[in-house]
């Protein structure tokens, strides 16, 4: 298998866990029957597709645990199988209910349900027409929405004053709803630490682009330095989803890199990690 193929599987794989836990987590969240989130509200926002009786099935209360398993179900086989005309439907069924999720939901997607979303769709079009051209321009498009995510955070939270002075990470931490009590605690007391970890993020995040022109050591630091920063936010404040979707575009990043420098780069340190586990 040469390394193309193996990145392709590296994200299949990673991408599918993704949406088994973003289903798991929606079928064991336990959401009051009557609120402002239930779909007797949220339909209001589509005035138009309610008129069409599948949509309103498919996204009431019933409907939505339906899509749900189907979700689950259809993650669990892109796992496990290989076959093209088996994986085709699988992301078309993960793309669209991740669309009908969307609209089930009062805010849309959110960062990782976006990235899944990306992810899901872009490795429906290589299965569609899995070529070594497709799947060069879908891993460099995958590549160019993490470099382009990453620099917006980073600028946005640069250019706040709450972030430069750390107060913001202090209210994050102190959020009922992402909260940690012991991350809040420690760093209320301690505003030049939460200061110092506010500018190590935006700073990581605004110059992660800068990282896939730099050397090999370089760009592996940024990469590891990413796999903890979402590691860390998975256990902290419980964003399993931002963990596993985000690092599944690693991988395709990581193959952006070699085309941009050569797929050279890499052999020596793959032979000797090679060797190492064998």
């Amino acid at each position: 298998m040469n390394i193309q193929l193996e990145i392709l599987s590296s994200t299949k794989l990673i991408c599918g866990i993704c949406c088994i836990v973003y289903a798991l987590e929606k079928l064991l969240y336990k959401k009051p029957k009557h609120d402002l989130l239930s779909w007797d509200v949220l339909q209001l926002r589509h005035p138009i597709f309610i008129k069409i009786p599948i949509f309103d099935k498919l996204c009431s209360d019933n409907g939505i645990k339906i899509v749900t398993v189907i979700f689950l179900i259809t993650s669990l086989i892109s796992i496990i199988t290989d076959l093209t005309f088996i994986l085709t439907p699988c992301y078309f069924i993960i793309a669209l209910s991740l669309l009908i999720f969307s609209a089930r939901s009062a805010y849309g997607m959110d960062g990782s349900d976006q990235v899944i979303f990306i992810i899901a769709t872009c490795l429906l079009l290589v299965y569609i027409h899995n070529t070594i051209i497709v799947r060069d321009i879908v891993f460099s498009f995958i590549s160019l929405q993490l470099l382009f995510s990453y620099f917006i955070s980073g600028y946005a939270k640069l250019t706040a004053k709450v972030w430069r002075n750390g107060e913001a990470l202090v209210g994050i931490m102190g959020n009922d709803i992402y909260g940690n009590t012991y991350g809040y605690n420690l760093l209320s007391k301690n505003i030049r630490i939460s200061r110092l970890l506010s500018w190590i993020v935006f700073c990581w995040e605004a110059f992660f682009f800068v990282s896939i022109f730099c050397n090999q050591e370089v760009f592996i630091s940024f990469i590891v330095i990413g796999v903890l920063f979402h590691l860390t936010n998975a256990i902290i404040m419980g964003l399993n989803t931002f963990f596993l979707a985000f690092i599944s575009c690693y991988f395709p990043l990581i193959h952006s890199y070699l085309l941009l420098h050569g797929y050279a780069v890499f052999t020596l340190q793959v032979f000797e990690l090679q060797v190492f586990i064998k």
